[in-house]
């Protein structure tokens, strides 16, 4: 050993697997990825991630844990960080077997499930003061029926990906259906909220730790796809009282542990701010926070290793672009050809961060044939 921190990092094929990797291998650390797919993965083949371990799929929960923890206790790993959904609910449910081999800085599993179910977080939003869009769950004919005002949205009560919209009663009854088929065994029924009219979508996002804020950041989002609602493609980091006020009690309530988003919609015409759900783990748009300065990653491996530095601000205005998802966005578009001319003219603008890197180019390469292979399924994402 040479004495660096070492740290395994889950689901390499994530752009904020990608944004951990490169913030904990600059600030000089050791970092690894664990993944299913033997192959290149975004994460995994950035120069700054020193080599993959194969694990067995994520959805084999115990064959999964099992393996992460093998690689934990025969590689001296000092910090375990799970990325996506599924392996930080597994971190979180096994903590204290994980924990014998290295540090897992995550919250208690009670905590975690709670925040990830977007029925329950929004029962304590309301509980809170927090304005919620009204939240009912699919699960009878008579449910449905209590339904009069539409647009309506339907949502899997956990899952970031299974949203469908419906106009009238007969959109509804379907994208119940749909959604159904798509949630996690054992999630529960999907729930249907109001739509809140809007485009202007804004994050709260932070580290806690034992119930305290440690550092936070806040941003707006500047074009996203699919374009009804999904993750960020061009987002700015921003300053908003009411938007830090609301994310904070939310998280002080629920006596957070580790990292999470708050996502809020801005009501078109009130301007107030509507919860739209926590995201209890690393987000898709952290190298926004990265680029200005606020190094989460950085910060939760430090806590977790009992070594906490000073916390940056994240510089105002700081503005990131994701291209390969904007030129989805873009040539899925209404105008796809004046949409190009608007991505393309993103490359010549210094006052953008881009989430392509001369001094680590292969991510940009494994992205670009991934993107090829599945043109198809990613048109039919808009």
């Amino acid at each position: 050993m040479n004495g660096r921190i070492r740290v395994l990092v889950t689901d390499p094929s994530y752009k904020h697997a990608l944004g951990i990797v490169r913030c904990l291998g600059r600030r000089g650390m050791d970092v690894f990825v664990a993944s299913p797919d033997p192959g290149r993965t975004l994460a995994g083949s950035s120069r700054w991630c020193r080599g993959t371990f194969s694990t067995a799929p994520i959805d084999d929960a115990e064959a999964f844990v099992e393996d992460i923890a093998g690689v934990l206790e025969k590689e001296s790993f000092d910090v375990f960080l799970p990325v996506g959904l599924t392996a930080h609910r597994l971190a979180s449910r096994f903590r204290e077997r994980l924990s014998r081999y290295a540090k897992v800085p995550v919250v208690d599993f009670d905590k975690f499930s709670l925040a990830a179910d977007k029925g329950r977080t929004a029962e304590l939003a309301r509980e809170i003061g927090l304005h919620v869009p009204w939240t009912l769950e699919a699960t009878t004919k008579e449910a449905l029926d209590s339904v009069n005002d539409y647009p309506v949205v339907v949502k899997a009560r956990e899952a970031f990906d299974s949203v469908a919209y419906a106009l009238d009663r007969d959109e509804l009854d379907a994208a119940v259906v749909r959604i159904s088929k798509r949630v996690r065994k054992g999630e529960g029924p999907p729930i249907v909220q109001e739509y809140v009219p809007g485009s202007n979508g804004y994050g709260f996002f932070a580290l806690y730790w034992e119930g305290r804020l440690v550092v936070s950041y806040m941003h707006r989002r500047l074009r996203m796809y699919p374009r009804s609602g999904g993750a960020s493609t061009y987002a700015a980091v921003c300053r908003r009282e009411d938007l830090r006020e609301h994310g904070k009690r939310l998280l002080d309530a629920l006596q957070w542990h580790g990292v999470a988003m708050v996502e809020f919609k801005e009501h078109e015409r009130n301007g107030k701010l509507y919860l739209m759900e926590v995201n209890p783990k690393y987000w898709g748009s952290l190298e926004l926070g990265i680029a200005a300065g606020c190094e989460i990653p950085y910060y939760h491996v430090m806590q977790a290793l009992g070594r906490p530095p000073t916390p940056c601000e994240a510089a105002q205005g700081t503005r990131f672009w994701w291209p390969d998802f904007d030129l989805l966005r873009a040539v899925n578009g209404p105008h796809p050809l004046k949409e190009m001319a608007q991505w393309a003219g993103m490359f010549v603008n210094p006052a953008v961060h881009r989430s392509l890197s001369l001094s680590d180019p292969a991510p940009a390469i494994v992205q670009a044939v991934y993107a090829f292979r599945h043109r198809k399924s990613l048109r039919s994402r808009r």
